[in-house]
């Protein structure tokens, strides 16, 4: 067609259109003369180009990624790209993308153009470019943000229906290879994304990533566990405990996930708007608060009962049966020395909170009740934690509270009355002395505990009145001595000789006897003493006597009409009277 035919038909259309704007209803028909027709006008965006013979290195025609950029139109940028970071490698791994397509397609005597240009004219309604930018925007998502679900499977199959399954092939690995090589995210992509230390997206209930990371969840998992619903209580204002409650929560999930015998998918998988994952695992998580509040008294009780009805349910028994179990385990065995911390701390903000600290308190073992009750000392309601204990059944509770009481000298005469409910009334001084000298320890609950036995009697000699004795007794065989002549006396001093002698074997039998039954009788004993005309306590007063050189001590004692030897010196009797003793 001439310049003038196209000038002509152009100006017949704008005449027909002004009257179809003033309402007039006409059909309108043009011709155009076929031997007219001079030539074709090809409006396609894309030039054909003449395919250049192949160049070495497998490298593309086109070098410049800016001639990719050029022709793509992004009709919709998403949020991310409008960081930097993001956006660069977005677009670095899209024009790659195309040189890796426009390759393969070289192979095949054509070119990205070319194709774009012949799917155009079939009236393909889709964007090859943009398709190529999608895969490549999803896989800088997936690899920047630990979350995204991104998928570019609907890219793949758009390159593979209207080129092939080679080239999907082919674009799929080249992009997972790029993937690997982009940089770590910088400043504005880790806040973006809102990323931890360790590279996890920041999430309530792990803010640093670091359970995460020590149980090894798969994207599915975390994304289905970032459905539960945060509570607020006293519980989760603790931090300690708040950390406490969710690793008991995602240690129960992990070992239930991991666990082959438990179909556990209907807790992975979401199916919006259906919440049947969010309720199971809403549940699990205030099942576990309860059994973590029982550990912790001072915590009341909260509502279990719908969670319970919905793992009650057939269906989900074994997931009950499975936290029950896993759950005692871990309570019974956590560490001791963090449940004491938090206890601790929780006592040190509630002072007044007698009940919980008594109900903690009487459960420890008897070092550490030793140890936090010397914490407690300081405390301006100590003398009321030490009333409560002195009331309490067990002989070591009454002793750690009246031990304090007596030693800070804030006793009064009722405390005297369950004092002589664990020791005997003769000890009481003995007592008083080991509250004074001693700091309280396992040893001292144990001499304290003994000293509920009546204190043995003593016999105390006299030295100076012995030494007396002897000098009258001196006196009084000079004077007899002076009535007899000298062979009567000599007769008199080895009778004496003998009689010490005899002495000596009789106490040795005594001894015998008392070790052979731990004791004899005063009856008996007394007999002995009268057969030798002496009293009881003179006759026990000899025998210690004669074994003070070798005991330096008094040997037998009285103790409930019983004549004992004093259990410190048992082994040395035995030796003496074994004819051992030096």
């Amino acid at each position: 067609m001439k310049y003038d035919d196209f000038k002509k038909m152009i100006d017949n259309i704008a005449s027909d259109i002004s009257k179809l704007q003033l309402g007039e209803k006409q059909n309108f028909k043009r011709k155009i003369e076929a031997n007219e027709i001079s030539g074709i006008i090809d409006v396609s965006l894309d030039l054909p180009e003449k395919i250049p013979p192949r160049i070495k290195n497998n490298q593309p025609m086109i070098k410049d990624y800016r001639y990719w950029i050029l022709k793509l139109d992004r009709h919709y940028k998403s949020k991310a790209m409008r960081i930097n970071q993001l956006n660069v490698a977005a677009l670095k791994i899209y024009a790659k993308l195309c040189d890796c397509l426009e390759i393969y397609l070289n192979d095949d005597g054509t070119t990205v153009a070319m194709l774009v240009s012949k799917l155009r004219r079939e009236t393909v309604n889709f964007d090859l470019y943009y398709t190529i930018y999608l895969i490549a925007e999803t896989q800088v998502l997936n690899f920047y943000n630990p979350l995204s679900k991104k998928s570019a499977e609907k890219s793949y199959k758009i390159i593979e229906h209207y080129i092939d399954h080679k080239a999907r092939v082919l674009l799929e690995n080249k992009a997972n290879e790029l993937q690997k090589h982009l940089k770590p995210a910088d400043k504005q992509t880790r806040e973006y994304f809102n990323l931890t230390n360790n590279n996890q997206v920041s999430l309530w209930w792990d803010p640093k990533g670091n359970l995460r990371r020590k149980y090894k969840f798969s994207k599915d998992e975390q994304i289905a566990i970032d459905q539960i619903s945060k509570r607020s209580n006293v519980l989760w204002n603790n931090k300690k405990v708040f950390d406490l409650l969710m690793d008991l929560y995602l240690s129960t999930l992990k070992e239930l996930f991991d666990c082959k015998q438990i179909d556990t998918k209907k807790l992975i998988k979401i199916i919006k708007p259906y919440k049947q994952s969010k309720d199971i695992l809403d549940a699990i998580l205030i099942i576990s608060e309860n059994n973590l509040r029982k550990k912790f008294s001072f915590y009341g009780k909260i509502s279990i009962q719908k969670s319970l009805s919905l793992l009650e349910e057939k269906e989900n028994r074994e997931i009950l049966s499975f936290i029950e179990n896993y759950q005692y385990d871990y309570l019974k065995n956590m560490d001791s020395k963090m449940v004491d911390d938090i206890y601790r701390d929780y006592f040190k903000n509630n002072p007044n909170k007698l009940k919980d600290f008594l109900k903690y308190f009487l459960d420890l073992s008897i070092d550490s009740k030793i140890d936090i009750i010397k914490e407690y000392e300081r405390y301006d309601n100590f003398e009321k934690i030490l009333n409560e204990l002195e009331r309490k059944g067990q002989k070591e509770y009454k002793i750690i509270g009246l031990y304090y009481i007596y030693k800070n000298n804030v006793n009064k005469n009722n405390h005297d009355k369950y004092l002589l409910e664990i020791i005997d009334k003769s000890n009481y001084d003995q007592f008083l002395k080991i509250v004074k000298e001693k700091e309280l320890t396992r040893d001292v609950i144990n001499q304290i505990i003994s000293l509920q036995k009546k204190a043995p009697k003593k016999i105390k000699i006299d030295n100076k009145k012995i030494d007396i004795s002897r000098k009258n007794l001196n006196k009084t065989v000079s004077l007899v001595n002076d009535f007899f002549d000298q062979e009567d006396t000599i007769d008199i001093e080895d009778n004496n000789e003998d009689i010490v002698q005899v002495n000596d074997e009789s106490y040795n039998n005594i001894l015998k006897k008392i070790l052979y039954n731990d004791y004899m009788s005063t009856d008996e004993m007394e007999k002995l003493a009268k057969n030798k005309g002496l009293t009881l306590n003179t006759f026990i007063g000899n025998i210690n006597e004669s074994l003070y050189d070798y005991i330096g001590d008094q040997t037998l004692v009285i103790e409930d009409d019983k004549i004992i030897i004093d259990e410190f010196y048992i082994d040395m009797i035995k030796e003496y009277v074994n004819g051992s003793k030096n």
